[in-house]
């Protein structure tokens, strides 16, 4: 075989070659991003749950404090409960959108920056709930309370102090746990407690997309 031919049919071979690696890379992305895909439905389950807790929680709240207008203290406490569902409506509403806005048909490397971008958006937020949700009780209980006819602090308004100091301690402690976290010896710790809020949707989708990179570098 001449020198020409040779080179011939290597670069040949070596064609066949790369369109048989693009066309495996091509079968394999696909079968991981609907992999990734299926993954992340129970998070967009449980963010559409949540969305709809939001909803009642507006209608059921929002006309309570409209029937108490005569009570300053039932108001504030349907007002905080009716602002509290429209704040899950708003979350939740964002992280759908969020999900819905994810381009599987982009690169690799693309897709997982925009699912580390809603990584990032979850761990903003799981703050928000920390924090509200040391207080949000009271009012939850008051209205409860007034729902069953009781007017616990027309009755007796030291109940209320109680559930107001508690509800400060609370505060305290999850500003103080915050702060403790922060501290870098803690650092795996901090780390541990971040993936148990980020979910096991995006951690799944982030490890499938992660093998799918390393495949391709391969």
């Amino acid at each position: 075989m001449e020198l020409d031919d040779f080179k011939t049919a290597w670069q040949a071979l070596e064609r066949r070659l790369t369109e048989q690696n693009a066309l495996n890379f091509t079968l394999l992305k696909e079968r991981k991003v609907t992999q990734a895909k299926a993954q992340l439905r129970p998070l967009v389950i449980g963010q559409w749950v949540q969305l709809l807790a939001g909803l009642v929680m507006s209608l059921l709240f929002g006309s309570f404090w409209v029937d108490h207008l005569d009570k300053p203290h039932l108001l504030l406490c349907g007002l905080a409960l009716h602002a509290y569902g429209i704040l899950f409506i708003i979350l939740s509403g964002r992280e759908l959108y969020a999900i819905h806005q994810l381009d599987f048909a982009a690169p690799v490397v693309e897709i997982q920056k925009q699912l580390a971008n809603l990584r990032t958006w979850r761990l903003r937020v799981a703050p928000i709930f920390a924090v509200t949700g040391a207080v949000i009780w009271i009012p939850l209980l008051l209205v409860i309370f007034a729902w069953l006819g009781a007017d616990v602090w027309t009755n007796d308004p030291n109940v209320v102090y109680w559930f107001i100091a508690s509800a400060l301690v609370s505060l305290l402690l999850v500003f103080g746990i915050m702060g403790w976290l922060r501290h870098p010896s803690r650092r795996r710790l901090a780390d541990a407690l971040d993936e148990g809020t980020v979910g096991q949707s995006i951690q799944r989708a982030q490890r499938t997309l992660a093998e799918l990179e390393q495949f391709a570098r391969d």
